[in-house]
Formats: structure tokens, sequence, C-alpha cells
């Protein structure tokens, strides 16, 4: 693939990301491994910049990238509120507004993590990440129809949220502060830009493609304009001494 790149002339693939989500319960020094020697094997062709995926582990990267002797190496991190029952979970319209604030407030503590990840591993991008705090789009597990972790009420108010201000404001802050976070080490990849055939006119849409995003007024379309909310938008969090590597 390198050489193919490399005879002909393609310069627009900036990076390498050696594995997509490892299984978060396998063994780390296995994944580690694979890691080494990919690593060792790409760089007799390449000088490429390579991504390593975290298997959505934290603490043993510490000591598992011990000794590491490579450079131009890279973190890649997926942080979602969709996928386990303690984020999803709700049945009513009040519930689903404690739910908002509090997947808001948890945002804003990414960044001791990732800085975590920065200073003891390697430097931290997150990857993917969305503005959903419900598994309910159709497809969004591979299925051919929306498959969640278990219904606990939390899609049936779903239709009520579109074009209601409080919720267009109240994900507009969810983006800010995750943004805010990401952007203090090597920045972010929103999941995704747009959804495929058949999301047109789910209600979720607009929580998973950063287009649509744009489309329904939740998101800026030119996001340099939104700097400062960005910015400062876990400013009731900081800490008057952040923590430096």
């Amino acid at each position: 693939y390198i050489q193919f790149l490399s005879t002909n002339g393609i310069d627009n693939v900036v990076a390498l990301e050696l594995l997509n989500e490892p299984w978060v319960f396998g063994d780390m020094s296995i994944i580690r491994d694979f890691y080494v020697r990919s690593i060792i094997a790409i760089r007799q062709v390449s000088d490429i910049p390579i991504i390593i995926h975290d298997a959505f582990r934290h603490e043993e990267w510490d000591w598992l990238l011990i000794n590491f002797p490579f450079k131009n190496i890279f973190m890649d991190t997926h942080i979602y509120h969709a996928f386990n029952a303690d984020d999803i979970a709700s049945s009513t319209v009040n519930c689903d507004h404690n739910k908002m604030i509090v997947a808001q407030n948890i945002a804003c503590g990414y960044g001791s993590m990732l800085r975590f990840k920065t200073c003891l591993g390697l430097p931290t991008f997150v990857g993917e990440w969305s503005l959903a705090i419900d598994d309910c789009i159709a497809i969004i597990r591979g299925a051919g129809k929306s498959v969640q972790t278990k219904d606990y009420g939390q899609c049936k108010n779903l239709q009520a949220r579109v074009g209601d201000p409080w919720w267009i404001q109240a994900y507009r802050k969810f983006a800010y502060k995750q943004m805010s976070m990401s952007e203090r080490e090597l920045g972010w990849f929103f999941w995704t830009w747009k959804t495929g055939a058949g999301t047109e006119n789910d209600p979720s849409t607009p929580y998973w493609s950063y287009s649509r995003a744009m489309k329904e007024g939740i998101l800026p379309t030119v996001l340099s304009s939104a700097n400062y909310n960005i910015t400062s938008a876990c400013f009731e969090f900081e800490s008057t001494d952040p923590y430096t590597c």
C-alpha cells in the first residue's frame, strides 16, 4: 500500500492507522506487540505518521509503552455517549434533559483523560465522537434496523427534540465542550460528515452527521466563528493550576 502511494504520487494520505478499535477485552500485550511489529515493518519503507488505537483502554498504556523507541506515532481514542446503559437510559422528557446535562459535564472531564494519555503514552487525538446520547438511529450497529442496547424508553421522545430551541442549544454546548477538551491535545474528527441512505428522515441523524447538524442549526457552518465558545466551553470546570506533562 505504501509503495502504491509512492509510485502513484498520492500525497493526500497523511497517516496510517494500524487497527480500528481492537477488542476492548482483548489481551493488551498482544495488541501492543502487533503494533510494534507493524511499525518496524512500515519504518523499513516509510516515515509516514502512524496511528494506534487505544482499544478503549487507558491506564495500561503507561507501562505498555515503556521504552517505546519509535517516533512520529500518535494515539487515537474514540469517545461516545450512545452505547452504554448508563449513558442512554431515560424514559421521560425531564430525564432526557437531565441526561444531556450529565453528558455535558462528563465531556468537560475528558481533558484530564486525554492529557494523561498524551503525557504517559503518546500524543492523542479523538478520532471519533458524536452528539448522540441515545442509541436510536437505524443501522448504527451495522444492522438493517436499529439494534438498541435495551429499550429504556430513550427513543420515544426524539421527534419532539427536532427544532426545539432548548435541545438545539444543549446539543451545541455538548459539541463545544467535547471540541474544547480534544483541542487541548491534537484535536478531533467527528463521526461522521454524512450518514448513508435511509437516514434522511431519522430524527437522530443530526447527532451523527456533521453536515446535517449544520443544516439543523446545531453546529456553525464556519467553525472558526465559534472559537471563543469552544475554548471557554468548560470554563466552569477549569482548574487554576492546569496539569501539564
